[in-house]
């Protein structure tokens, strides 16, 4: 299959003088073609004028890409905002129905605990304790942890021989210091 020849405009000529470097490679071409001087000077022309609409062509569509990967960046953003101002509404949801439920578990331990003393102080009753008592007795009893510390500096102030010191002087003496180490 042959292909069409292209028409050679005769309406408009150019005429330039070309660069000396311009010449020379011109003359290179005809030498190892073989070509005459208007036809290299065409095919010249044509792949200067190819290599031109590639380049606008290509900043067209890195433009592009450009500018459609800003916008395409942003929708991302903004869907991804969307979605976790979504996420934390329901989390917030979520921690609302966690406290009311909450809330009622302590309401109802509340009550759980009343009734219970209730029913036990009914029973206090009917075997004669009386209400100081029965208030003694729902106080548990705590121990601090200063008693902890204090018990054994009384121990060993119990094993020593009396030398004339009082507690205060103990406290703050080297021997309560060693035992507090040691503990």
């Amino acid at each position: 299959m042959r292909k069409a020849k292209r028409v050679i405009s005769k309406t408009k000529t150019f005429g330039f003088n070309p660069w000396v470097d311009q010449f020379d490679a011109i003359s290179q071409i005809m030498a190892d073609t073989g070509e005459k001087e208007s036809t290299v000077l065409r095919k010249l022309i044509d792949e200067a004028l190819i290599a031109r609409r590639r380049k606008v062509a290509h900043e067209e569509v890195e433009k592009g890409l450009a500018e459609g990967s800003a916008s395409e960046t942003l929708l991302a953003i903004q869907a991804l905002l969307v979605k976790l101002v979504r996420q934390g509404e329901t989390s917030l949801r979520v921690q609302d129905v966690s406290l009311a439920l909450l809330q009622d578990m302590f309401a109802e331990t509340r009550a759980g605990r009343k009734a219970a003393w209730e029913l036990l102080a009914s029973g206090l009753k009917e075997k004669g304790v009386s209400t100081a008592e029965s208030r003694n007795a729902s106080t548990p009893k705590r121990t601090k942890p200063a008693t902890l510390l204090i018990a054994p500096l009384r121990k060993s102030n119990g094993n020593r021989k009396s030398d004339g010191r009082d507690s205060a002087s103990l406290r703050s003496g080297l021997h309560s210091q060693k035992l507090i180490k040691s503990l």
